[in-house]
């Protein structure tokens, strides 16, 4: 008699490469409503020149920004290709042009950008957090329960294998069963290139946000009166 296999790991043979969230605490006043905007896979430098490809990222970023009335920005990994040439002065350069936005900014690497965001001395800056652990954590009180609504946010909890589209579900469920993440809290993260919520195993990816490669999708995470909202978007 066969057995089905089920998760990704049985699927495609995968070994967990990380099997740690070792998050970095994300401190936020919670006594005011937060609209924070979740991007990830920008790829920039992937397909146009560079001046070109940050000009092109920035005008939509400012755009969104304005339109969904945003307080936060997260990058959750992959902002810059690793097919660009010398990536940390790049996205240092970025950055500094992003903190222009005059929001909180807070990026994390993934596996296109992890090592450029790592050789990024840490520098105290009002407006950017540079987070260099595998994960993000945002922890919501809430007096009625035991134990706060937490949140963990990702590129992949450095668990760098190829997921797109159909896979993207059994992927997350794996990468959070093997880093060891409660059952109560909610993992969501980038990589696959794909927008995708799970209420039940809670869990989500937020998809692409890449302007040059003409995938524009994004989240946003709303905290406001100890309770969570989540959406996905996509502009056609």
């Amino acid at each position: 008699m066969s057995v089905t296999k089920t998760t990704f790991g049985e699927i495609f043979g995968a070994i967990a490469i990380n099997t740690r969230a070792d998050p970095f605490h994300i401190e936020m006043d919670m006594s005011v409503a937060h609209r924070i905007l979740l991007i990830s896979d920008c790829h920039i430098g992937a397909r146009l020149p560079l001046e070109d490809a940050q000009n092109l990222f920035l005008q939509k970023i400012s755009d969104i920004i304005s339109k969904e009335s945003i307080t936060d920005l997260f990058v959750l990994g992959d902002m810059v290709d690793s097919s660009v040439k010398n990536g940390t002065p790049v996205l240092i350069s970025l950055l500094s042009r992003m903190i222009r936005l005059e929001i909180p900014i807070t990026i994390i690497g993934g596996n296109h950008d992890r090592d450029f965001l790592k050789s990024i001395a840490d520098k105290p800056e009002k407006r950017l957090k540079i987070v260099k652990n595998p994960s993000m954590l945002i922890s919501i009180p809430q007096p009625q329960f035991s134990h706060p609504l937490r949140v963990y946010l990702t590129h992949e909890l450095g668990n760098n294998y190829r997921v797109r589209d159909v896979f993207a579900f059994s992927f997350y469920e794996w990468i959070k069963t093997s880093c060891n993440i409660p059952e109560c809290d909610w993992l969501i993260g980038g990589h696959a290139h794909t927008g995708m919520i799970s209420h039940s195993k809670r869990f989500a990816c937020i998809g692409q946000f890449s302007p040059e490669i003409k995938n524009i999708g994004y989240s946003i995470l709303e905290i406001a009166n100890e309770k969570l909202n989540l959406t996905t978007k996509f502009i056609l």
